[in-house]
């Protein structure tokens, strides 16, 4: 992240109990921060886990033995970006989702069928976990056909 940071909502992040794992970018630390949330130091009092590999040990206990959601650090920034705390789904750092790797900008009308995909990617069961379909999708459509 090079850009200059973005103006934090007040309070934005006050709800926000984190626990991060790995090295995690500054500014992100800084973001939460400005937010008014509270860094903790052991994951089971947190309520997300802030961190880029879904493969940590520490990640897979605080999902499988306390059932927190895990976000990558992206989840932060864009909640900035957007002024409200985003859903915590599609920011999971597991690699095996479906459309893992892609960033997809929908700047023109969506229409129903689109949406209708995007939101199936989310719901599709996949080793006994929400949204974690596992073939590896490397291209995406970028018009779909009525």
């Amino acid at each position: 992240m090079s850009d200059p940071a973005p103006k934090v909502p007040d309070e934005m992040f006050r709800e926000v109990k984190y626990y991060a794992v790995g090295d995690i970018d500054p500014q992100v630390i800084q973001l939460l921060k400005a937010g008014k949330a509270k860094e903790v130091s052991y994951n089971a009092l947190a309520s997300h886990i802030i961190s880029e590999d879904g493969d940590n040990p520490e990640v897979g206990e605080a999902r499988e033995v306390f059932d927190l959601p895990v976000v990558k650090p992206s989840w932060v920034i864009l909640s900035v970006q957007c002024g409200a705390l985003l859903p915590v789904n599609g920011f999971s750092p597991e690699s095996c989702q479906i459309f893992f790797g892609i960033t997809a900008c929908l700047s023109q009308g969506v229409d129903t069928g689109w949406s209708s995909l995007l939101e199936s990617s989310r719901t599709l069961p996949g080793r006994g976990r929400e949204g974690s379909l596992c073939p590896q999708t490397r291209k995406m459509t970028t018009k779909m056909s009525p």
